[in-house]
């Protein structure tokens, strides 16, 4: 049969408000941030192999530089998604204002 997920549930039903929580997938920036973590490690080490070389362009040693702080700016970035979305509420809910006729989504 099929598989109920309780990402969605009722979490306060009143006269005035109905409350549904939703849970948020973030696993995402996990695997993004090994990802590239990974590769940024290999970079760097391309940059200093590079280095040791004696019969290396210089024009070489420049572009792994730069690929090396291009990956270190992209492999923060994606350090600072996953840990705002690691340390943000579990929860995201939704409340639907009975009295009103309004909906609220809250968004970490």
């Amino acid at each position: 049969g099929l598989v109920k997920r309780h990402a969605n549930y009722v979490a306060c039903a009143t006269d005035n408000y109905l409350e549904i929580y939703r849970k948020r997938k973030i696993i995402g920036p996990y695997i993004g941030f090994f990802l590239l973590g990974g590769g940024e490690i290999s970079v760097i080490l391309a940059f200093f192999v590079c280095l040791n070389q004696n019969n290396i362009p210089w024009l070489a040693v420049i572009l792994s530089f730069i690929a090396s702080l291009g990956g270190g700016l992209v492999v923060y970035l994606t350090f600072f998604t996953l840990l705002f979305g690691h340390y943000a509420p579990v929860s995201n809910p939704i409340r639907f204002n009975r009295k009103t006729g309004k909906v609220y989504l809250y968004e970490a």
